[in-house]
């Protein structure tokens, strides 16, 4: 059990000033966060991806992990907010790696 993060999530977006950020979550309390999110980005005018990392088929994560970072890099998303399990979190951040390795 994790405690809720909305209000210090959305208080950290304000602080940093970030109007385009990607929401990474895997679970329907990441679902009830999102929608925090974007309705304070309604009122804010921030652009918000959400992108769903919960429901990938185990056998093709790793490959969907690193393209789903290469179309954010496409489009400049820099700010990523990862919502997600730690070994999600951990899994993720090893194919990013590997990402920016292959890509140098």
């Amino acid at each position: 059990m994790r405690p809720d993060i909305k209000g210090p999530l959305v208080s950290l977006v304000e602080y940093y000033k970030w109007d385009k950020f990607a929401y990474l979550y895997d679970s329907d309390r990441g679902l009830s966060t999102l929608q925090v999110i974007l309705d304070t980005a309604a009122e804010r005018k921030w652009v918000v991806t959400a992108i769903n990392v919960g429901n990938l088929k185990d056998e093709r994560k790793d490959e969907a992990y690193r393209s789903m970072f290469q179309d954010l890099e496409i489009r400049k998303e820099r700010r990523v907010i990862l919502d997600c399990e730690q070994d999600k979190v951990k899994d993720i951040m090893d194919q990013v790696g590997l990402s920016v390795c292959l890509s140098v």
